[in-house]
């Protein structure tokens, strides 16, 4: 069996509309429409902020709304009248998605800007609203987070707090 057969991988603003999803309850398995596994790929984001929460880590990542609209709209249709809760913005301002750490993964720093593959193993629903677990595969850092800190002149008084220079890209 390849991986074709398993898995169907798409942009998020090529999200079907037709996913479906397995079993009932407040946790179900999305799968596409040849029952496969979707795997989402975000084209760019900028990571936000990194959590750790006991075991799990996770990371905020700003998206455009075109990447992410299709996939609010199949998540509305599954959970009408609920709140959307793993992703945070508006039409506006945009879109910040929470995406899971596997134990493996590194580099992920904030400020940097990711093209990333993720799996969505469930679409969860409890009395606030509903999500999609957003799992991270593999990412690219297309722009590495910029430092905020300038260095220090060796040869400056101590006795005196040093200058300080914002910092400037």
């Amino acid at each position: 069996m390849s991986d074709s057969d398993t898995f169907d991988i798409f942009f998020a603003r090529e999200f079907p509309p037709d996913m479906r999803l397995h079993g009932t309850g407040k946790f179900r398995t999305p799968r596409t429409v040849h029952d496969k596994v979707p795997i989402i790929v975000f084209s760019e984001g900028t990571v936000v902020s990194t959590q750790s929460y006991n075991d799990k880590d996770t990371f905020n990542m700003s998206v455009t709304p075109e990447e992410v609209n299709p996939i609010l709209l199949w998540i509305r249709q599954c959970c009408p009248g609920k709140d959307v809760n793993f992703m945070h913005g508006d039409e506006a301002t945009g879109y910040s998605v929470r995406v899971r750490l596997p134990a493996h993964a590194a580099g992920i720093a904030t400020g940097a800007v990711v093209r990333c593959a993720v799996e969505t193993p469930l679409l969860w629903e409890n009395a606030q609203g509903c999500g999609l677990t957003l799992v991270l595969i593999e990412h690219v850092v297309r722009r590495a987070a910029q430092c905020l800190i300038q260095a220090f002149d060796d040869e400056e008084d101590v006795d005196t707090p040093p200058s300080y220079v914002p910092f400037h890209a």
